[in-house]
């Protein structure tokens, strides 16, 4: 993460965290299950993100790489969920 490129990272991740409310609303009980822990895990990642940024550390670098494998866990049920919807793409 750069100076240069931290503007777009916080831009995408406000995108993802909007996104993630929507696809929470189509899923049903389901999605919204699902997404709960998704968007958790995308808010640490985020949070972690802008520390590393903001003051950039070998702690917080770590911090943020757990954040990352924590969110892409998190992000595997509903990975599932839209290859079974969508099987084609």
């Amino acid at each position: 993460v750069s100076p240069v490129s931290a503007g777009q990272m916080s831009t995408d991740l406000g995108n993802i965290e909007m996104q993630m409310g929507a696809v929470a609303n189509l899923g049903g009980s389901a999605g919204a299950a699902d997404a709960g822990p998704l968007t958790v895990a995308l808010r640490k990642f985020t949070l972690a993100a802008q520390a590393e940024v903001g003051h950039p550390t070998i702690t917080r670098l770590s911090a943020l790489q757990t954040a990352f494998a924590g969110l892409k866990s998190s992000a595997q049920p509903m990975i599932q969920q839209l290859k079974t919807a969508c099987p084609a793409s």
